[in-house]
């Protein structure tokens, strides 16, 4: 996509594409961050809503999903959640 035309004068089939780009780009990022907000919120509610022995069992689970993703992404662990030392 070429920005200026042959005479030097931008071309304004170059800016439309950039704005609308910009604008479809801008609405995916604002969803996002709507929707984590709108979780945080509902966590929070929900962990007033819960005992004591909810709140503990959900930390450990939290905690083991929270180290089995790390395995994941740091490499030390196979899909399976083994590490193969042969691999």
């Amino acid at each position: 996509m070429a920005s200026y035309d042959s005479d030097g004068r931008i071309k304004i089939e170059s800016l439309q594409n950039i704005t609308v780009d910009l604008f479809l780009v801008c609405s995916h990022y604002l969803a996002i961050i709507y929707c984590g907000i709108k979780m945080h919120f509902n966590m929070k509610r929900s962990e007033k809503v819960l005992g004591s022995t909810e709140k503990a069992s959900e930390a450990v689970l939290q905690r083991s999903y929270t180290e089995s993703w790390s395995h994941y992404f740091s490499g030390s662990a196979s899909c399976t959640g083994s590490v193969d030392p042969s691999y």
